[in-house]
């Protein structure tokens, strides 16, 4: 009897020692049976609290939307700014930055710069978007501009002309020279515009307005100095 128990080959003893009974797998759950329901039932109400939300946040989203499509729809001029301002507070937060994004655009329009300026100036401080945020900064100093509040608007320009990206620095430099050669400031205009310039020199398209505002301001130069 014992030497058959030592002829027993390895893979007949690993068989024995590896495999449970099916006895004892039926233990384990009967007596674990309260744990399993527990988690079962926890992952259950989280599936449903998330679905929930999904769904309450959907809703929330598509509400906003038909809100503002309506008074884009209904509303004209001032009185649109002013329902678009009304709702603006009970947004949803993703909606928020769109909304002054539209305000601001609106607020141009009507020539309300202070407005204006307050929406751009949200958009350049909330949005991690890049693009927008020099969308914002150019949108800032032409409403301070138009509010001929020019050294603030230069100075904004010179605040983020570093952080500009390159596809932007053609309006961002146009931007630039419009506003110093509104305030009179004939050096930073030409050199603005200079730039302009040199960006055209590098695609070979030499632009006649450009050019004739390289001469103007050199002229404003040269007879400020003399």
């Amino acid at each position: 009897m014992s030497e058959s128990r030592q002829d027993q080959s390895p893979e007949n003893k690993a068989a024995q020692t590896s495999a449970p009974p099916a006895s004892e797998w039926t233990r384990f759950v009967t007596d674990n049976m309260k744990s399993i329901g527990l988690v079962l039932a926890a992952i259950i109400v989280i599936a449903a609290l998330f679905s929930g939300y999904s769904y309450y946040k959907n809703r929330t989203m598509r509400n906003a939307q038909q809100s503002v499509d309506r008074i884009m729809t209904e509303e004209q001029g001032k009185a649109r700014i002013e329902a678009l301002q009304e709702f603006l507070p009970q947004a949803p937060k993703e909606m928020q930055t769109g909304l002054h994004l539209q305000l601001a655009r609106l607020c141009m329009q009507e020539e309300l710069f202070t407005q204006a300026v307050s929406h751009w100036e949200h958009i350049r401080k909330d949005s991690t978007d890049q693009d927008l945020q020099i969308i914002a900064v150019l949108g800032q100093a032409s409403a301070l501009a138009g509010q001929d509040k020019n050294s603030q608007a230069l100075d904004l320009l010179q605040d983020n002309v570093s952080r500009t990206p390159e596809r932007y620095m053609r309006s961002f430099n146009l931007k630039t020279a419009s506003i110093a050669e509104k305030a009179g400031n004939w050096e930073v205009a030409l050199a603005a515009y200079q730039k302009v310039a040199d960006m055209g020199d590098l695609t070979s398209q030499r632009d006649e307005f450009i050019e004739h505002k390289i001469r103007l301001m050199q002229d404003k130069v040269d007879s400020h100095d003399s």
